[in-house]
C-alpha cells in the first residue's frame, strides 16, 4: 500500500495515552565509514517526548544519546515533529532531519527510491499487528545526504538509509520477541523484514521487497541473527526472504556497530551492518529483541552492542 507526504506530518491524535508518533531511520555511507541510527517521536496525550541518537565514524568513534523523558509541547496536526534539539519535516518527497547536540549534531536530507509504502506482507498479520501493537506506519528506502557533527570532525553524507514513521496507539508490551531486517543496495534492491511474536503466542510476519522500482510481496522470510553471550550483541545474520512470484534471496549482514534501543522495560538492539545478496552490497539494520521470558532488568554486561552515552571511541562499548 502507497502512503501520501501528508503521512510524514504530525497526525491529529486521540485521546489515548498509549498513542504517540515517531520516525525513525538508520544510515550508512560506504565512502566515509559513516553511519547511525536515530529514532525520536512524541507521547502528546501523556506529555513527553523521547530520544535515540546513535552514530559513528567506524575504527574511530561513536557517539548514543537516550532520554526516554523530554518535556515537549503537544504538535499541532500538519506541522513538524519536534523533540528537544531533534524535529523532523517534509517537503513534499523530501524528510528532513536535524539535531542539534554538544558532541553530535546533524542536518539531513532523504531522497526515496520509491513511494512510501505500509508494511504490507501476510494481510492476516499485518491486521494482527495493527490492533495489537501499532496503527500508522510507512516505510521507505533512499539517499540520506547532508551533514554530520560528531565531535570536532564535520562529514559530508551521501548514505544508503531506510526509515519509518509511525502513528497511532503504541502498545509495546505485548511484543514478546521480534526480528528485523530492514535496507537497501540501491534503487535495484531493498528489503523490509519484521516478523514480530506477541505475548498471545501469535507469530506475524509483514514486509516486502523493491527491485527497481517493483514493490513484490512476501511469502514467507526468516530472519538467523548471531547472538553472542550477551543476549543482545549481533555479529552477523541471514535473511532468506520468498517472493510471492516464486523468487528466493538470502541477504548475509556483518555488523559494523550496534546499540540498545529502549522503550521504557521494552529492549531491542539494532546493529547497522553491511549487506549483500549475491554480487549487490549495500548496508541493513539487523534488529532483535531477545526476550522470551519478559524480564525487564538491564542487561548485566555488553560485548559489542552499545549502551553507553556520549561520544567515545570507537572500541567502547560498556553500558
Amino acid at each position: 500500500m502507497t502512503l501520501s507526504a501528508q503521512d510524514d506530518l504530525v497526525h491529529p491524535y486521540e485521546h489515548d495515552p498509549a498513542w504517540q508518533e515517531s520516525v525513525a531511520v538508520w544510515f550508512f555511507d560506504e565512502s566515509i565509514d559513516v553511519g547511525g541510527f536515530f529514532r525520536f517521536g512524541v507521547h502528546p496525550v501523556e506529555g513527553f517526548g523521547r530520544i535515540n541518537l546513535f552514530a559513528f565514524r567506524e575504527g574511530m568513534h561513536r557517539y548514543r544519546h537516550v532520554d526516554e523523558r523530554v518535556r515537549v509541547d503537544v504538535p499541532s496536526a500538519g506541522g513538524d515533529l519536534v523533540v528537544g534539539s531533534a524535529r523532523a519535516t517534509c517537503d513534499g518527497d523530501t524528510p528532513t532531519y536535524t539535531w542539534d547536540e554538544e558532541e553530535c549534531s546533524a542536518r539531513l536530507e532523504f531522497e526515496p527510491f520509491y513511494p512510501r509504502q505500509g508494511f504490507g506482507g501476510r494481510a492476516a498479520d499485518d491486521a494482527h499487528l495493527q490492533q495489537d501493537v501499532y496503527a500508522g506506519h510507512l516505510e521507505c528506502s533512499g539517499r540520506l545526504r547532508g551533514e554530520l557533527w560528531l565531535g570536532d570532525e564535520t562529514h559530508r553524507v551521501d548514505a544508503l538509509c531506510h526509515r519509518d514513521r509511525s502513528w497511532g496507539p503504541r502498545r509495546i508490551d505485548a511484543i514478546l520477541t521480534n526480528r528485523m531486517f530492514t535496507g537497501t543496495v540501491g534503487p535495484e534492491l531493498s528489503f523490509a523484514c519484521n516478523v514480530i511474536q506477541t505475548v498471545d503466542g501469535t507469530v506475524s510476519q509483514v514486509g516486502y521487497v523493491v527491485r527497481d522500482g517493483i514493490v513484490e510481496q512476501l511469502d514467507c522470510f526468516e530472519i538467523l541473527p548471531t547472538i553472542r553471550l550477551d543476549g543482545y550483541s549481533v555479529v552477523s545474520g541471514i535473511c532468506h526472504i520468498r517472493l510471492q512470484g516464486g523468487d528466493e534471496l538470502a541477504l548475509e549482514a556483518t555488523t559494523i556497530a550496534g546499540q540498545l534501543t529502549p522503550f521504557d522495560d521494552y529492549l531491542c538492539s539494532d546493529h547497522i551492518s553491511r549487506v549483500r545478496c549475491g554480487e549487490l552490497r549495500g548496508f541493513c539494520d539487523n534488529e532483535l529483541t531477545n526476550n522470551p521470558r519478559l524480564g525487564t532488568a538491564a542487561p548485566p554486561f555488553l560485548l559489542d552492542v552499545d549502551g553507553g552515552e556520549g561520544l567515545r571511541p570507537f572500541s567502547a562499548r560498556e553500558p
